[in-house]
């Protein structure tokens, strides 16, 4: 378990350090993320579906999606950031690592049970909503309040819910799965996130105390919707299995 841990994150990195070397807008970065992502997270759900004689190779799929979780949520927390860059076009071996995920994708759909589906298709959506944040920037530099056009304020509210809906989605998942690395991952993840964007987006318009005091409504209606939904998954599997 330790080398495919430590295998898993090489990998990625290494996908992630020749797209920035070639590429290292905005777009190529979080995209070379999501796709190392989608990549780990079918991975991880194909080693579920080995055949029998290879059982032994089946825990081994729990690093794959751990890591392609964090990695998702790492990708769209850099796309999501309000700051105004160019984009570029990628590099080859982006645009062919992103095919292979594809592909991969499509394969653990097709093999997969239902959670499979669902832990493939959330890692689907963050790449899809990573380039779509990472496409639409923002006009100006966050920096006082006038400075911000309509088009950022709403780019930062989308984020913002873009951001709780998926860190929620793996804060459930993990529960769903029995795995707490990846809950409090998510959740770390999510408070880490809130409070980034709140300064850099709200922060210079509310006073401290107000904009403390509404990151915690928020994080707090989060958490509520997080644990229904966890508790509403695992009754429904509960049912199935009965």
């Amino acid at each position: 378990m330790g080398p495919a841990v430590v295998g898993i994150g090489l990998a990625a990195f290494w996908l992630v350090w020749h797209t920035v070397d070639a590429s290292s807008d905005v777009l190529s970065v979080t995209l070379a993320l999501a796709t190392a992502a989608l990549v780990a997270v079918a991975v991880g759900v194909l080693h579920r579906r080995l055949p029998a004689r290879a059982t032994g190779w089946r825990p081994l799929g729990v690093p794959w999606r751990e890591v392609g979780g964090l990695l998702t949520l790492g990708a769209l927390f850099g796309a999501a950031l309000p700051f105004a860059q160019e984009t570029g076009s990628g590099t080859p071996l982006l645009w062919v690592a992103l095919g292979l995920a594809l592909v991969l994708g499509v394969v653990a759909v097709l093999r997969g049970e239902r959670l499979d589906r669902l832990e493939v298709g959330l890692s689907a959506l963050g790449l899809v909503l990573v380039v779509l944040l990472a496409l639409w920037r923002a006009s100006a530099e966050p920096g006082v309040a006038s400075d911000l056009t309509p088009g950022d304020w709403l780019r930062a509210v989308v984020a913002v819910v873009v951001y709780l809906a998926v860190a929620s989605g793996y804060a459930v998942l993990g529960g769903a799965r029995d795995s707490d690395r990846l809950t409090w991952a998510a959740t770390a993840a999510l408070v880490l996130f809130t409070t980034t964007q709140a300064f850099a987006v709200f922060a210079p318009i509310l006073s401290g105390a107000v904009l403390f005091l509404a990151v915690g409504v928020v994080l707090l209606g989060t958490g509520v919707l997080a644990d229904r939904g966890r508790r509403r998954l695992l009754a429904e599997q509960g049912g199935g299995a009965s």
